[in-house]
């Protein structure tokens, strides 16, 4: 991935105060700049960021191939978020389980001159906040799942993936996007066994990074910031969930969970079992954003690089 623009700042000969809007910096920039958060430093100096890429906007790329929902987390607070739009036309709003993550300003999107926002997630062992699709699908064998993420943590956890619980922590989980304890993403499909990919590069940097785990006909794959790194064209099939769970009690009241579905869920379920580094946290502790999942369609790997490259708003 090409290093992301550093906040750099410029001084403009009159004291102001903008977010949010486009400027043109005189000195020293001379390309036009996106402003991020920016505000005044004394008196008449504004941070900003570079100049953006032209080209296709990242959600402008996503939205072209059709995903089933899309959560860009442009939700401010206060008041205290309960959902997060979906920006497909489809309606499948997130809804937010829990009351610890964080949203707004104070959490900025990680595409590149996004004055959008993200999802911060605290990722403490007793932490159980999560996102979560709000009615239940059909175990898919041929899907997508991406996100964006920026962690620091040693003990990893879950990203994005399925469950069989809307409201608990589920019985059952697989087609999960994850970072394991060596701070090394991976992707796991099915229950028994646990089919699992990984990448031999942490991303615990603290750096933005694009995570995308596709399954289907030509097998599984693992993508990191538009590149595979790890297949297996053996998987073709995730786990069927049986013996799904019962109704949670009040609130909110969500009825058992029919066998062969599941929900899927973003920042927290139980990652027990996912592999030999599985992480010691459930939750991650970082900031996700761009959520996307293809509930019937498996990117190839010419739709993940094309995405990628694309990684501005």
């Amino acid at each position: 991935m090409s290093p992301r623009p550093w906040p750099r700042s410029v001084a403009f000969g009159a004291a102001a105060l903008l977010t949010g809007v486009a400027a043109v910096a005189t000195s020293p920039l001379t390309a036009t700049a996106q402003l991020t958060d920016a505000q005044v430093i004394g008196g008449n100096t504004m941070t900003t960021r570079a100049a953006c890429p032209s080209g296709p906007f990242y959600a402008t790329a996503v939205l072209a191939e059709g995903p089933s929902f899309y959560w860009r987390f442009g939700e401010t607070t206060p008041p205290a978020v309960t959902t997060v739009a979906d920006a497909t036309t489809n309606g499948a709003d997130a809804v937010v389980r829990g009351a610890g993550l964080s949203f707004g300003s104070a959490t900025p999107g990680l595409v590149d001159c996004d004055d959008s926002y993200g999802v911060e997630l605290p990722g403490t062992p007793a932490s159980t906040e999560f996102l979560v699709q709000p009615t239940a699908v059909a175990n898919p064998d041929t899907f997508t799942v991406s996100a964006w993420i920026r962690t620091s943590t040693s003990d990893g956890g879950w990203v994005v993936g399925m469950g069989s619980a809307r409201w608990g922590t589920s019985a059952s989980r697989d087609r999960v996007l994850y970072v394991q304890s060596n701070g090394q993403p991976a992707f796991s499909v099915g229950i028994g066994p646990r089919n699992v990919l990984e990448a031999s590069t942490p991303v615990n940097d603290n750096q933005p990074h694009l995570l995308v785990g596709t399954l289907g006909p030509a097998g599984m794959a693992l993508y990191v910031d538009g590149v595979q790194v790890d297949a297996d064209p053996s998987v073709t099939a995730g786990a069927v969930y049986t013996g799904n769970e019962p109704a949670d009690q009040p609130p909110p009241a969500v009825p058992a969970t029919p066998d062969g579905y599941g929900y899927w869920r973003v920042g927290y379920d139980s990652t027990a079992g996912l592999g030999p580094a599985a992480p010691s946290n459930d939750q991650l502790a970082g900031r996700i954003d761009e959520v996307a999942v293809w509930e019937t369609r498996a990117l190839t790997a010419g739709d993940v690089a094309g995405l990628f490259a694309q990684n501005h708003w």
